[in-house]
């Protein structure tokens, strides 16, 4: 899971007098299975303690983590997408952590139903594949955007053949440019 980002802030406090002062959040949580929340503290006499509980967590067991900077709580969380990728999720600022917990919960909850949906239906996950390329990819200067499109075209093929032949070709005319044939 994602612990590197609350790891991430327990090294950026400043103790040297020649740098700014600290501005980051005060404030981290990790909510674990189990729906059990550990709290943590940036700064302060607890931070090396809490720094220490935070390396004995086991990353599997995290479901998501919380900071609270100066206009509230906010969440983040990973889902696994309909390929394998893992997304991550993240929600507006809350007053109180419950409130983000909850949000990202209710987050988490949808992206996972849409991801199980695209895995279910290879003829949804080819809609939203090719309503998603960027068709002119390979016309740019960029190897990484070149390599990227290639890369998603290479996916878009594999689910072609997941679909009867006629539904692929419809959803390519919809969504391809003109002039480019459709590969099956």
């Amino acid at each position: 899971m994602q612990l590197k980002s609350l790891r991430h802030w327990f090294n950026a406090p400043s103790f040297s007098s020649t740098r700014t002062p600290y501005q980051g959040p005060k404030e981290g949580a990790a909510l674990l299975a189990g729906d059990k929340i550990v709290k943590l503290s940036f700064v302060g006499p607890d931070q090396r303690k809490d720094l220490s509980l935070l390396n004995t967590l086991d990353p599997q067991q995290v479901r998501s983590v919380f900071l609270r900077g100066s206009s509230g709580w906010w969440g983040e969380a990973e889902v696994v997408g309909a390929e394998g990728e893992i997304h991550t999720l993240r929600t507006e600022s809350c007053t109180y952590l419950s409130d983000a917990i909850s949000r990202i919960g209710k987050l988490v909850s949808e992206q996972e139903l849409y991801y199980e949906n695209l895995r279910t239906s290879p003829e949804k996950h080819l809609e939203v594949r090719l309503q998603g390329h960027d068709w002119y990819s390979v016309m740019s200067d960029s190897y990484s955007v070149t390599r990227r499109g290639e890369a998603d075209m290479e996916g878009i093929l594999k689910l072609m053949k997941q679909v009867p032949a006629e539904s692929a070709r419809l959803l390519w005319t919809k969504y391809a440019p003109a002039g480019c044939s459709c590969p099956v």
